[in-house]
């Protein structure tokens, strides 16, 4: 319902009184409570009388209010499921002029993108054929999570490649360095390990690049998976070494595998502060709890 608002650029209300007198009239079906659908026949002849009767501005005008919505609904649904970068990009103009989902968790984020998975593709082929690289970037990212759990893979590596050449083309280096990363990780569930360390590798650069830590600890995550799965380890030792502070707000979206051995993020204990008498330097503050990459 929020969506027919956006595209009719009206209020919830209003878009309940026109759905209900069309489902009155037994123009729509409502096979599940709030979600409505048009029988293949009529939705083409809604299609071709407003390619007759509407002026093309108004239905320009239709398609970027549904595009907005849906790209500040995956921004919503990114906050929530994202792995490694971030809510994706919104489009400008402050404040949406519509309502979008209200999604509080995790669950209600790949629920809603689940049962927007159809609609979000077409809106992605949509913006893919105008060339809007930032709306291809943020509508692949809002899509990464039901990729990942649903598949199919394959559909998976080509949408987010789409992804990384629009990200590319805007000079968007963070878009880009999610892209790959959600690339690296289609291609490791596909067993493509050389396609995944290589893409992994540059998402992780790009993260080192930015300062982005989350995506730096996250990168190094899935090129573990790849080396516990092919059997290899760093060329050198400790060269992925690595020590962050860990932020509290990472605690509840991510927490690591059990079963790593090497190239894994574990939480370590605190370092007791070193004897100066000893040692002749000042205890370390600060030095609780961080990350080590190994």
């Amino acid at each position: 319902m929020t969506m027919k608002a956006a595209l009719d650029g009206t209020d919830l209300t209003a878009v309940r009184r026109g759905l209900e007198a069309l489902y009155e009239h037994y123009l729509l079906t409502e096979p599940v409570p709030g979600r409505y659908r048009m029988h293949d026949l009529i939705r083409e002849h809604a299609r071709l009388l407003a390619g007759r009767l509407d002026p093309e501005g108004d239905r320009e005008q239709a398609v970027s209010r549904l595009l907005d919505y849906y790209q500040r609904a995956c921004a919503r649904a990114q906050a929530l499921l994202a792995r490694h970068a971030g809510p994706a990009d919104t489009p400008a103009g402050g404040t949406a002029p519509f309502a979008i989902p209200v999604l509080a968790s995790q669950e209600q984020a790949l629920g809603w993108a689940r049962a927007e998975r159809a609609s979000l593709l077409a809106c992605l082929d949509q913006a893919t054929a105008a060339g809007q690289h930032a709306r291809v970037v943020a509508l692949t990212a809002g899509l990464a999570a039901v990729l990942r759990y649903d598949g199919p893979w394959d559909e998976a590596i080509a949408r987010h490649a789409t992804a990384d050449q629009a990200a590319r083309q805007r000079g968007d280096r963070r878009g880009q360095a999610s892209a790959l990363a959600d690339l690296g990780n289609a291609a490791l569930a596909t067993g493509d390990y050389p396609g995944a360390a290589r893409q992994l590798r540059e998402a992780l650069s790009i993260f080192r690049d930015l300062g982005h830590r989350l995506g730096q600890v996250q990168a190094l995550t899935s090129l573990g998976r790849v080396a516990l799965a092919t059997g290899t380890t760093p060329a050198r030792p400790g060269t992925c070494r690595r020590h962050w502070t860990w932020p509290a707000r990472w605690a509840s979206r991510w927490t690591c595998p059990p079963s790593w051995t090497r190239c894994a993020v574990r939480p370590i204990r605190p370092r007791r502060p070193l004897d100066k008498g000893r040692s002749g330097e000042s205890p370390r503050s600060g030095d609780a709890r961080s990350p080590s990459v190994r």
